[in-house]
């Protein structure tokens, strides 16, 4: 190949082949260089595990002495050779991308005939055009290819194509009428994409139709006659004009997906309509035999009248989006775009025929890959936004399955909505650079780095491992969280674990599908394990240093899980905290007060401070409720009215599982005869409500039986001291 570019025997078709032809050689070559060092280093460390040469080593070790020195002398002359391939290789594709961007520069700036020769020969020969189209229309038309039979099976195909055209508009039209229930950009771009399909429907079926049946006739027929060129181009023409309305001004019922003034979206409309036009109308004129029928120069006047009427429809686009709001401050940027639109168009006047090829290649096709962009990258963000928000039904079954609790959002989906929006970007970026002409040799560069990475340091990062990697994570752990919240609802509801042991194994399937996903993804980024010794060495330090609160948190956690001396769930009073378990994690324990706050306990405060747990065993407990009568009182009808009380609340044990109610009569008070009811009830936790309800029915039945509850009394003697003087004056 290097001897070929001396000679000049590639040209600018040639050349890409090539280009990726160096650059597998090269791609090969550096993968043998990497598996080779590798060899090279371990051949190395034998020989050195061998310890020095000595007289007195037996012949066994001289013959493995030996054998590792001719692989090291034979991998050290492969490696050498792999390395000159990988620098001839890199010489030989910098030769080959200056030859490609030479090519390019010298086609781009070529020159042709300007402007004003061609009117002058145009001008001198008015009857080219006359003759051109006569001969044309004559000969190269295509009409005389098709038979009678041909022209009435196109003519049925028509009629059949129409017909069910409109049954699929009479159909669309029905699914239209029905109203939308939430108002999103997705809602509004599917409805204008239904009402611009009905009335389309004919048009695409008939067109499309009649298409199909040309190209089957005239397929091997070269070149292709120009009746079948327009049968091509045609449902073409009519799906951009689809296009159009539905971004821009789509068919009643549908709305707008924008806010812009109707004046500015119509003519906008009426533009691009227009510009699709032209590029049929250039199709037509420059792809088929009507070329070969007219003069060059002939054609190029034509080229030049499409695209001067081309240049002013986009500069009219320009004054219309300065009425829109958003563009009203941008005079200089608009008053640029004019000018460099004007330039573009003189350039073609000029001659430069390829260079404003290229020019309007790459700028029209980055707004086209921009729109596409902006349209896709809304979609994504509605669609993972109701994800996240659960408003449809859906959304909704992914958000359960995955057991996600309502108004909280998926801490899968932020990674993936981090991946899909980069690889838009990415999309996005390659696109542009493709329609702005990147050669070969760069996309190849490109690609190599991507795939093989590059090296910082002594850091190598291969970026599509790394995207590997995170997706494998988000994978694993979402199917990880199906796989708990399955086990937690269903599952594990079938055996006869309680609710302790049931969370205790979700909880721990949960962290080792975590320690799962990230085994995994770093073993596909290349990280090698023997080297987390190192970090776990250094870790160990730390531990010992400053992480020993958090080692023994999680710790005591793992012992909370596993002996489960508290559950969610459960009523415990740790220190001066006291409330409902309500979630055990690795680090630390929430617990939910009596007032609804949440209180993060430590995991090894439970472990080694004391700790009440109402419900550890049984839910069932006693209460005490202490009763004050009044002196005189009947107190055996007391203890009657109390026992009374006590069996007939509904949620107080009676059934000879825990002991029966009793009622005690605990002593002589200053004020009154002190009473203690003492009954164990179904549940703990409802013990207040328990005790309310308890403390109401005594009330109520002391009423009827006239008991009174006294309140406290007390004597006040006053003492009148006659000998006593006067009391001073106050100053």
């Amino acid at each position: 190949i290097e001897n070929n570019l001396k000679v000049e025997v590639y040209d600018e078709k040639t050349l890409p082949a090539t280009i990726r032809r160096v650059t597998t050689i090269k791609s090969e070559a550096l993968d043998c260089v990497s598996l080779e060092s590798a060899d090279l280093e371990k051949l190395k460390q034998d020989l050195s595990s061998l310890g020095k040469l000595s007289k007195a080593e037996s012949d066994a070790v001289k013959e493995k002495r030996d054998e590792l020195n001719n692989a090291i002398l034979k991998t050290q002359k492969l490696l050498a050779s792999c390395r000159v391939i990988l620098l001839q290789s890199g010489e030989v594709l910098n030769k080959l991308s200056s030859s490609q961007q030479g090519f390019l520069t010298a086609r781009l700036f070529a020159q042709g005939p300007n402007i004003i020769n061609l009117i002058q020969v145009n001008w001198n020969k008015p009857s080219l055009w006359l003759t051109a189209t006569h001969s044309f229309i004559s000969n190269n038309t295509g009409f005389s290819l098709l038979s009678a039979i041909d022209i009435l099976f196109i003519a049925v195909t028509f009629i059949v194509a129409l017909f069910v055209g409109l049954l699929i508009r009479k159909k669309i039209t029905r699914i239209i009428n029905k109203k939308i229930k939430t108002k999103t950009f997705s809602n509004h771009f599917y409805r204008a994409y239904l009402t611009v399909s009905a009335f389309y429907a004919p048009h695409l079926l008939t067109s499309l139709s009649i298409a199909v049946y040309l190209y089957f006739l005239t397929a091997k027929i070269s070149p292709q006659p120009f009746i079948s060129v327009v049968a091509y181009g045609l449902p073409i023409y009519f799906s951009l004009m689809a296009l159009v309305e539905i971004f821009l001004k789509p068919r009643a019922p549908a709305e707008p997906m924008h806010n812009l003034p109707v004046a500015v979206f119509e003519g906008l409309a009426s533009r691009l309509k227009g510009f699709f036009l032209l590029l049929f109308i250039g199709s037509l004129l420059f792809t088929t035999l009507l070329t070969q029928s007219l003069p060059e120069e002939t054609l190029l006047l034509a080229r030049a009248i499409l695209i001067f009427i081309f240049v002013l429809n986009l500069i009219w686009v320009v004054r219309i989006l300065g009425k829109i709001s958003l563009f009203a401050d941008t005079f200089l940027i608009r008053f640029g775009i004019t000018i460099s639109l004007l330039v573009v168009l003189f350039i073609e006047f000029l001659g430069y025929r390829d260079f404003f090829d290229y020019l309007v290649i790459a700028i029209f096709g980055t707004l086209i890959i921009y729109g596409v962009y902006l349209i896709a990258s809304r979609l994504v963000k509605e669609f993972f936004d109701g994800l996240d928000n659960g408003k449809r039904k859906w959304q909704r079954y992914i958000r359960k399955s995955l057991g996600a609790k309502s108004r909280k959002k998926l801490k899968e989906l932020f990674w993936i909505r981090f991946i899909v929006v980069t690889a838009l970007w990415l999309g996005l970026l390659t696109l542009v650079l493709r329609v702005w002409g990147l050669s070969d040799t760069g996309f190849q560069q490109l690609n190599f780095i991507i795939t093989d990475g590059f090296t910082i340091g002594s850091l190598k990062i291969i970026p599509i491992r790394i995207v590997f990697a995170v997706i494998t994570l988000i994978i694993i752990l979402a199917i990880s969280r199906w796989f708990r919240a399955r086990l937690e609802s269903n599952w594990l509801m079938r055996t006869n674990m309680d609710r302790g042991a049931r969370e205790a194994v979700a909880t721990i399937s949960g962290y080792t599908g975590v320690a799962i996903a990230l085994l995994v993804s770093l073993s596909i980024t290349g990280v090698e394990f023997g080297n987390l010794a190192i970090i776990a060495g250094a870790l160990s330090v730390g531990i010992g240093f400053g992480l020993q609160n958090i080692v023994n948190n999680f710790v005591s956690g793992l012992i909370l899980l596993f002996e489960r001396p508290i559950k969610t769930g459960d009523w415990i009073v740790a220190g001066n905290t006291e409330g409902f378990v309500k979630k055990i994690s690795i680090r630390s324990t929430q617990i939910q007060t009596f007032d609804q706050a949440d209180v993060i306990v430590p995991n090894s405060d439970l472990i080694s401070g004391q700790v009440t747990n109402w419900m550890l065993r049984d839910v069932k407990g006693r209460i005490r409720v202490p009763v004050g009568v009044a002196y005189g009182s009947d107190t055996k009808l007391v203890h009657k009215l109390l026992s009374e009380v006590a069996c007939n609340n509904s949620s107080v044990v009676v059934d000879g599982s825990v002991p029966e109610p009793k009622v005690l009569f605990m002593e002589f008070g200053d004020s009154a005869l002190l009473f203690e009811l003492r009954v164990f009830i179904q549940s703990i936790d409802q013990k207040f409500q328990v005790i309310s309800d308890l403390n109401f029915a005594i009330d109520s039945i002391f009423r009827e039986h006239n008991i009174q509850i006294p309140f406290p009394q007390r004597d006040v003697h006053i003492i009148n001291d006659t000998k006593a003087g006067p009391e001073p004056e106050a100053d």
